[in-house]
């Protein structure tokens, strides 16, 4: 996906700048998305549930608000396709660039202000997402990537859209440094300071809102939408969870193994380098009262190399998305406990006449 991304941006040039870069320079506040876009975002994550799709957003950047006002899905190829095809990250970036072209002739919106994709229960937090926010900000001062969630739609019928940047913070410690502990502690990075969450709002026209105020039930009809807000069943969402949070833990667990290995192999390489320190002085310590030239002490055997230090990253990644699956557990059951509350009020009465 990120490669695929660096291309495109490298064959979109000048198109994915802003129009004024005074502008550009203000701290970005909120995102306002239109209607209709939220609705072909929400189509085009539905329709390919589970698999992850993505797509671009165009608008424009005003001030300190990015307005996505369009936007298109990028194609998908089934791994068939993929493997016969070898440049299909070329035909991905030729197909942008066409759409770009048509969406210019018929005087729509195609400034690039960044992308979204679809999740599966909020796992979204990978190197890969860094790597393409990270090429999409060699040609834009300011983009967003907004998240949608087809499953908190399909299953609770609430709309998951978040819009998240890479903080500044984090995307200088990135270009200048690596992940290592010391370097980590020396930054003072956090968990929570890898993604930043930007306020998104909808916007719709005066015509929409006034056909959606004439499509609107009556209030004393209940529909189905509205009965089943009270369903009390939230077992299928938080085995998901759960079972997500699992698949996290081994991954965490996995990562700290490869970490723990490092240290382990770096204290022995230290350990017979001391030794091998200490047993050469005294022999240069022999050697200088018998008048003889000491032993360089820099030619010793380091043993087995252990390496450069393993990377964090994945593993800050890791921990982000089991909060993000903690929050989401917390979620369901809050609610679900408030729903058992009301249900037990309401029996209460009944229960006592009879």
């Amino acid at each position: 996906m990120a490669s695929s991304q660096q291309q495109q941006q490298q064959k979109m040039g000048a198109w994915g700048k802003p129009r004024d870069t005074s502008q550009a320079q203000a701290p970005l506040q909120s995102v306002q998305i239109d209607g209709r876009a939220v609705l072909k975002i929400i189509r085009h994550c539905a329709a390919f549930t589970p698999t992850p799709v993505t797509g671009e957003l165009l608008g424009l950047d005003i001030g300190s608000t990015l307005e996505v006002t369009d936007c298109f899905p990028f194609p998908t190829e089934s791994h068939e396709q993929g493997s016969k095809n070898n440049d299909s990250d070329s035909v991905s970036a030729d197909y942008q660039i066409s759409m770009m072209h048509c969406l210019r002739e018929i005087n729509v919106d195609n400034n690039m202000v960044g992308m979204y994709m679809s999740s599966y229960l909020g796992s979204y937090q990978t190197e890969a997402l860094i790597e393409t926010f990270l090429s999409y900000q060699e040609s834009l001062s300011r983009c967003v990537c907004i998240i949608h969630d087809p499953t908190s739609v399909a299953e609770r019928g609430v709309l998951s859209l978040k819009a998240l940047r890479l903080s500044d913070a984090f995307v200088a410690f990135y270009k200048n440094n690596t992940f290592t502990t010391e370097q980590i502690h020396k930054a003072g990075l956090q968990l929570d300071s890898i993604f930043e969450e930007i306020p998104l709002h909808v916007h719709n026209s005066a015509l929409v809102s006034a056909l959606m105020s004439t499509l609107a039930p009556a209030p004393e009809l209940m529909s189905n939408a509205d009965s089943d807000r009270l369903n009390l069943d939230a077992s299928a969402q938080l085995e998901k969870n759960v079972e997500f949070l699992i698949d996290n833990l081994d991954d965490l667990s996995r990562e700290a193994a490869v970490i723990n290995q490092w240290q382990r192999q770096n204290m022995r390489n230290n350990q017979a380098r001391m030794a091998f320190l200490a047993k050469r002085r005294a022999e240069n310590a022999a050697r200088r009262a018998a008048g003889e030239e000491p032993l360089p002490e820099d030619d010793g055997p380091m043993g087995r190399g252990s390496g450069p230090e393993p990377t964090r990253l994945s593993a800050y990644l890791i921990a982000n998305e089991m909060n993000t699956f903690c929050n989401g557990i917390h979620s369901l059951t809050s609610g679900t406990l408030k729903k058992l509350s009301l249900a037990s009020y309401l029996h209460g009465p009944s229960a006592e006449n009879k």
